[in-house]
């Protein structure tokens, strides 16, 4: 587990144990436990696809999949703000007049 920044690493470190003792113990051709992928899929919405992907040795394509089928803002890092301010530019409320034409 040495790619990534530390805390990424702290975020996925469980999940990435318990794939670490299941890659240990796994029958060939063996798919990942359910619970093993809704960490994974939890610690993607926490620190990114990529860097999850990468982090886990896990198959970008197939963590995205997951990530989508568990909701619309599944991949968000940051929660929604509540609350957003919108400035209108000056230049748009100037006519021709206000600029000396």
């Amino acid at each position: 587990m040495a790619t990534g920044t530390p805390d990424v690493l702290a975020g996925v470190r469980r999940v990435y144990q318990r794939l670490q003792r299941w890659r240990s113990t796994r029958k060939p051709r063996a798919p990942i436990p359910e619970k093993v992928w809704a960490g994974a899929v939890e610690a993607a919405r926490q620190h990114g696809l990529f860097q999850t992907a990468q982090v886990l040795r896990l198959e970008y394509g197939k963590l995205k999949r997951r990530v989508d089928a568990a909701g619309p803002d599944a991949q968000r890092k940051v929660p929604p703000s509540a609350f957003v301010e919108m400035v209108a530019s000056q230049a748009a409320g100037r006519s021709k007049r206000d600029h000396g034409a």
